[in-house]
Order: C-alpha cells, then sequence, then structure tokens
C-alpha cells in the first residue's frame, strides 16, 4: 500500500470522529478569546503579545490531541500486527503525522490572522503569521508524533508524552514569534524564517524512522 492509501484512510478516521477533530481547534478559539477579557481590552496592551499568545496557543493545541495518535491501534493490537507483518511502519508514520498536520495545523494556521485581528494585532504580520505557523505545525506534528509512538504503551503516557514533547516545541516558538515579531518592526525576516524552516526539515527527516523505531518498541514492551 502507498502513503496516498494510508493517508486517505487515516483521514476517514479522522473525521469520523468530529469531537476529536475539533475540540483544539474550539481551545484555540476560546483560549485566544479570553485573553482580552483576563489581560485587557485595551489594544495598546495586547498589539504587543498579540503574536507571541496566538503562538503559545497553538502549541498548546497541537499537543493536545497527540496521545489519540496511536492509542487506539496499540489498544486494539493493530500495531503489533503491522510489526509483525512488516509493514513498512516508515510509510504509516508519514501518513499518520501528515494527516495530523491537516486536521490540525492547517486549520490553526488559517484561523490565526482573525484571532490576531481579536489581539490587535498589526495587519503586516498576519501573513508571516499563517505561514510560520502552518510551517512550525508540521514540525512540531513530526516531534509529537515521535513522543505519541514512544509512551503509548504507558499506563499515564499523556502526561510523560507531554514532559517529552513541550519542550522539543520551544524552537518552533521562538523563531516563529520571532519572525512575526520582525515583519511587525520592519526587520529582516529571514534570519528567523530560515531558522523554522530548518528546523521542522530537520524534524521530518528524523521523523519516519524514529516513530517507527518507537512503536517497536512500545508493542515489544507493551
Amino acid at each position: 500500500m502507498t502513503i496516498w492509501h494510508y493517508f486517505l484512510r487515516d483521514l476517514k478516521l479522522y473525521f469520523r470522529n468530529a469531537s476529536e477533530l475539533t475540540t483544539p481547534l474550539i481551545f484555540f478559539l476560546i483560549a485566544i478569546a479570553m485573553f482580552p477579557l483576563g489581560v485587557s481590552p485595551e489594544s495598546a496592551l495586547l498589539r504587543p503579545i498579540s503574536f507571541g499568545l496566538v503562538w503559545v496557543v497553538a502549541l498548546f493545541c497541537m499537543q493536545f490531541s497527540l496521545d489519540t495518535l496511536y492509542r487506539d491501534d496499540f489498544s486494539s493490537g493493530a500495531l503489533e500486527q503491522l510489526v509483525q507483518h512488516e509493514v513498512p511502519l516508515a510509510v504509516i508514520a508519514i501518513s499518520r503525522t501528515l494527516v495530523y498536520w491537516v486536521c490540525f495545523g492547517v486549520p490553526i494556521a488559517i484561523m490565526a490572522p482573525v484571532l490576531g485581528l481579536m489581539l490587535a494585532m498589526e495587519s503586516s504580520g498576519f501573513g508571516v503569521l499563517s505561514l510560520t505557523l502552518l510551517v512550525g505545525t508540521m514540525g512540531m506534528a513530526s516531534i509529537g508524533a515521535i513522543g505519541s509512538a514512544l509512551t503509548v504503551s504507558l499506563k499515564k503516557g499523556s502526561v510523560v508524552m507531554t514532559l517529552i514533547v513541550l519542550p522539543m516545541f520551544v524552537p518552533f516558538l521562538i523563531f516563529g514569534s520571532g519572525a512575526v515579531n520582525a515583519a511587525i518592526t520592519g526587520a529582516n525576516v529571514s534570519p528567523p524564517l530560515t531558522a523554522l524552516v530548518g528546523i521542522t526539515v530537520l524534524a521530518l527527516s528524523i521523523c519516519p524512522p524514529a516513530i517507527a523505531a518507537s512503536i517497536k518498541m512500545s508493542v515489544e514492551n507493551g
């Protein structure tokens, strides 16, 4: 089977479970909407931190449902069968990561300018905000998928996974928000944006073999 076959299959499974698909995105919307209520509705106070708030909430949204990536397959024994039948786990890893990014990363990037507007963000940063989130969420999905595969057999795997994954998300936050800040202030966007693309490419390159090894280890220890 090709990556495309696994991608379509996994995408259909996600759309069958509407709650898992919409909950992180609803959280993204509500969390951003609450900041003006909790901090201040004054534009002068919200504007300097607006893009940073969007990026931080997006970061938490990306790890919101990571523990479900391989949970059902592990519980049903499907992962064990895949390992025994020598199905190319790297292909499954790429497919599952892409689906997670399409379902969560892409909508977050699309919603971001509207939510930035709610926080009085400068319109000059909207394009870079969406671009950095589109790139950064792909990298975070890759890193998160490794953590999910590594902890799927643990009883409190979601807690352990969060402790492992969140610190690895920090570089994406730093360079992503840095690029948006540069766009707003008129500085050179290239250095932080190039760094963001670089760490995303690195995450994508290590994702398939790392997830394949993590799945095998989780199945053996499960």
